[in-house]
């Protein structure tokens, strides 16, 4: 499933190597993991992989310790679900060769504002690492391209601003990370047919 969203095969081995990812049985739903700072898996989001529209967090998850990737380093980014993590890190790879040295942390979804809600407090997972780390000086948005990801997006850097920087980098293409990593494999593939009628022309 992961792969046929583009996502890179090491970087999904990697992943389960380190606990992060596994499918479940019976229905063979993806689901990322989270820990808290003991070491202790304290979050579970789940996916179906079978085409339909099945997601949500496992009952007693904390969002706190939403799917991540910790690394040292003074940037986190910050995706609205793990699927537009490893979709960024994916990117990463391809144009770096490199994606290990990034923090990034996912929400586990946003929500937008509604007049009964006008603020967006800061997510519970970002803060997490905010409190965590204190090393982080720089915070990475790459929330959505819709109107929740540009409503949380703005609400977040209007609280944090004077304490971080950050660095607002949604999506150049489609309306998450993972449609604009399948867009770079789709113009990827492109070019090397062009090339591949151009070497052999009929």
């Amino acid at each position: 499933y992961l792969t046929g969203r583009g996502i890179d095969k090491e970087i999904i081995r990697d992943c389960i190597e380190e606990g992060l990812l596994y499918e479940s049985l019976p229905y063979h739903n993806c689901v990322f993991v989270g820990y808290d700072e003991t070491g202790k898996a304290a979050y579970a989001c789940y996916r179906a992989t079978n085409g339909e529209r099945i997601m949500g967090d496992a009952a007693g998850s904390d969002k706190r310790y939403a799917f991540r990737i910790n690394r040292n380093g003074n940037t986190i980014h910050v995706f609205e679900s793990a699927i537009d993590l490893l979709s960024y890190a994916t990117v990463m790879k391809m144009q770096t060769g490199n994606w290990r040295a990034e923090s990034m942390v996912s929400l586990g979804g946003v929500y937008a504002p509604s007049p009964n809600r006008p603020k967006i407090k800061i997510p519970a997972a970002l803060d997490s690492v905010l409190q965590n780390h204190t090393e982080v000086k720089t915070i990475a948005l790459h929330l959505d391209s819709d109107y929740a990801g540009r409503s949380a997006a703005r609400s977040i850097a209007a609280q944090l601003k004077d304490t971080y920087t950050i660095r607002d980098e949604p999506p150049p293409y489609g309306k998450d990370c993972n449609d604009y990593l399948l867009h770079i494999h789709h113009q990827n593939r492109s070019r090397q047919m062009d090339a591949a009628r151009y070497e052999h022309p009929r």
